[in-house]
């Protein structure tokens, strides 16, 4: 997407002042400085009001970027297709679903053997305790080394038992999340086009940390969780390469700091932050 020239922005205290809602608002970052995009307004000399997005950085003049002003009506349109292309086909989504199953199945296996190095390490705390209330309560152990060992033994036991906890719920958590995000990536652009703005916000804050905006439109951004583990998976799965319109997330997807929008090679798939 080209930059616009359009008319000049109102320069007026009451219009410069105002913070104007739009649902891109909170995703949307200057390509050239990071600076937050804020929203202004310009009138033509026939009096139109056109919406513009401006720069935080350059109109603070915090920082020396050169970013002009951008029609929001453009950045609305290739947000829009950003959907369009990071839309998962059904075969490299169920190619997702395969590799999450079998990292479920490892996992698994993992947090078996956790448990039970823990399980064996609680029950040798517990005969610890045990043994040493009783050469407390025999006078072998003062009672200052016994209270110091007891405090020792309950942290480490409670330390263990969380771990045991922890691990379970990381273990169902990530299974789950990744599977819902694959589920609304297959779908995302016809929702994203149907959705009214509140929930197209929504849609922008769940799958992106950023949207970085120059005169091409989209140039940049910052997948968030749990579609950056979706992403992740997608890298370890080949794939031929797809006669369908959409490409698969991770040929879209760019490495972090990149500006281009060309990725992983054609023939693989895809949480570490990466950028598009």
């Amino acid at each position: 997407m080209g930059a616009r020239t359009g008319p000049s922005l109102v320069a007026s205290g009451r219009e410069e002042s105002r913070d104007y809602p739009h649902y891109l608002k909170s995703s949307v970052y200057c390509g050239e400085c990071g600076s937050r995009l804020i929203v202004h307004h310009a009138m033509n000399r026939h009096g139109t009001t056109y919406e513009y997005f401006v720069c935080a950085g350059r109109h603070s003049k915090r920082t020396s970027c050169s970013r002009q002003a951008m029609r929001i009506s453009m950045i609305e349109e290739e947000v829009a297709k950003l959907y369009r292309r990071i839309a998962l086909t059904p075969e490299a989504a169920e190619r997702v679903r395969s590799v999450v199953r079998e990292d479920a199945r490892v996992s698994l296996a993992e947090t078996l053997a956790v448990r039970a190095r823990c399980a064996a390490e609680l029950k040798a705390l517990s005969e610890q305790a045990r043994k040493l209330l009783d050469g407390h309560l025999s006078g072998v152990i003062p009672s200052e080394l016994y209270a110091e060992e007891q405090e020792r033994i309950s942290a480490r036991s409670a330390a263990l038992s969380e771990r045991i906890a922890s691990s379970d719920v990381q273990t169902v958590d990530v299974e789950a999340n990744v599977e819902s995000a694959i589920c609304l990536a297959e779908h995302c652009h016809e929702a994203y086009t149907r959705a009214s703005d509140s929930v197209r916000r929504q849609f922008n804050e769940a799958f992106f940390s950023r949207l970085y905006i120059d005169e091409r439109g989209v140039a940049d951004g910052e997948l968030a969780e749990p579609f950056q583990t979706a992403v992740d998976r997608q890298s370890r799965v080949g794939s031929e390469p797809s006669l369908e319109e959409n490409e698969p997330l991770s040929d879209f997807l760019s490495v972090k700091g990149s500006h281009e929008l060309d990725l992983v090679p054609p023939v693989g798939l895809e949480p570490t932050t990466q950028r598009f």
